[in-house]
C-alpha cells in the first residue's frame, strides 16, 4: 500500500514521469463543485483528466428552489450537468458515493472503485433536521426549502395557505448559516397575498436567532435599516435574537416562552456535514465537515481538498465565526481550492487566501 501522506508534489512527479494526465475527481453537490471543475479545466487543460461525480444528472441551484412554492418547477431551478461539462472536455459520472478510501486513493461508488490523484470534495451540506425539535421525523411540523422534495412540500403547503390565509411564521433555526432565503420567502409570501387581495387576512411573523434583522452573519447596518423598514411597511412582526425551541403542528415555541400560532411554518434549517458517508478515519470531523488548511487542502490527506459548505469553517477562518453560506463565498472557496490543486500538479506551493474579505461580500 502506498503512503497516504505522500505529498501532492510527489503525485505530480509520478504523473509527469509517466506522461499521463493527472486524475482529478470532483464530488459535486452544489455551486462550489461545478465552479472548481471549470476552474481546474481552465488552469490545467490537457494536463489533467477531470471527472465530476454527482448522484444526480440535474444540477439544482439551491436559491432557485425558493421560487418553487410560487409556481416555478424544480427543473427550472437548474440544468443538466452532463452537457455543460462535456462542452469543456470534463467527464461526468452519475453515481452515489459510498465512501472515500484515502489510503488507496479511491472513491467507492457501489461496486465501482474510481481512482484519483487528487480529490476535491464539494458535496455541500445536509439538512440537520435535529437542529430544532419538530423540524423533521414523525413530528414534522414545518417545511424547508433546501432540497427538491422540501421545496415541493413547501409549495403544496403555500398553495393551501393562500386558499385559506391565517397565521404564518417564517424562521431561522439556531445554527443556520444560509439565511437570506428566509427573508426572501417572507417578502414573496407577503407579495403573493397582496396580489390576490387577502393580505389583511394573514398574520405574518418572522423569527430569527440573529442579533437583529438583516445581520445575515455579516453584520451590515445598512441591511438592518433596509429590512427593518421593509418589514415594518408590510406589517410583518419580527422576533429577533430569539431561538426557536420547538415546532409543533400549528404552533411555534420560542426560547423566551412565547408561543406563536402558525397555520404555515417555514424554517430555514441548520446544516451538518456528511458524517458517516465517507467512512474514512480522519476524513471529516464529528459533524461531518472536512478539516482543511488555508489552501483548502485536507490536514491529514494531502491529495484531498474541499470547498463550499462542507468545509470546516474554523479551519479557514481561524475562529468559530459563522461563514455565510452564499454562492459568492462557495465560488471563492472553489476557485482557491482549484488553484491549490493546479499548483500541486505543477509542484508549486499554493497561495493561501482563506475567505473573501468582508468588504468583498
Amino acid at each position: 500500500m502506498e503512503n497516504p501522506t505522500r505529498t501532492g508534489g510527489e503525485t505530480a512527479a509520478r504523473q509527469a514521469a509517466s506522461s499521463a494526465p493527472c486524475r482529478v475527481l470532483v464530488l459535486v453537490g452544489g455551486v462550489a463543485g461545478l465552479t472548481a471543475a471549470f476552474e481546474l479545466k481552465r488552469r490545467l487543460g490537457k494536463r489533467a483528466d477531470i471527472t465530476v461525480i454527482s448522484d444526480r444528472g440535474q444540477f439544482l441551484l439551491p436559491m432557485g428552489l425558493l421560487d418553487v412554492p410560487f409556481r416555478r418547477r424544480p427543473d427550472e431551478a437548474g440544468f443538466p450537468i452532463g452537457p455543460a461539462l462535456s462542452r469543456k472536455g470534463i467527464r461526468f459520472h452519475v453515481a452515489r458515493v459510498d465512501r472515500v478510501d484515502a489510503a488507496r486513493r479511491l472513491v467507492v461508488a457501489g461496486e465501482e472503485e474510481i481512482p484519483y490523484d487528487f480529490l476535491l470534495i464539494a458535496t455541500g451540506p445536509e439538512v440537520d433536521t435535529r437542529s430544532v425539535p419538530g423540524l423533521g421525523g414523525e413530528f414534522n411540523a414545518a417545511h424547508f426549502l433546501h432540497t427538491e422534495s422540501g421545496a415541493l412540500e413547501t409549495a403544496a403547503a403555500v398553495e393551501q395557505f393562500l386558499r385559506s390565509p391565517g397565521a404564518a411564521v417564517v424562521g431561522v433555526a439556531g445554527n443556520a448559516a444560509y439565511l437570506s432565503p428566509a427573508y426572501e420567502f417572507m417578502l414573496w409570501l407577503d407579495a403573493a397575498l397582496r396580489r390576490q387581495g387577502t393580505r389583511d387576512q394573514a398574520n405574518l411573523t418572522f423569527v430569527t436567532s440573529e442579533p437583529y434583522l438583516g445581520y445575515l452573519n455579516v453584520g451590515s447596518a445598512r441591511a438592518r435599516h433596509i429590512l427593518e423598514r421593509a418589514f415594518a411597511a408590510r406589517r410583518i412582526a419580527v422576533h429577533a435574537n430569539l431561538q426557536v425551541s420547538r415546532l409543533r403542528v400549528g404552533q411555534v415555541d420560542l426560547a423566551n416562552g412565547t408561543r406563536l400560532d402558525s397555520a404555515l411554518t417555514i424554517m430555514l434549517p441548520a446544516f451538518r456535514g456528511t458524517a458517516g458517508i465517507w467512512k474514512t478515519s480522519g476524513l471529516t470531523d464529528a459533524q461531518g465537515y472536512v478539516p482543511v488548511d488555508g489552501a483548502y487542502r485536507h490536514r491529514q490527506y494531502p491529495e484531498i481538498f474541499a470547498a463550499g459548505a462542507v468545509v470546516e469553517a474554523e479551519a479557514v477562518t481561524q475562529s468559530r465565526a459563522k461563514v455565510p453560506n452564499t454562492g459568492y463565498v462557495a465560488t471563492s472557496m472553489a476557485k482557491t481550492a482549484a488553484r491549490s490543486i493546479a499548483a500541486a500538479v505543477a509542484s508549486r506551493a499554493a497561495g493561501i487566501r482563506a475567505l473573501p474579505r468582508l468588504l468583498d461580500i
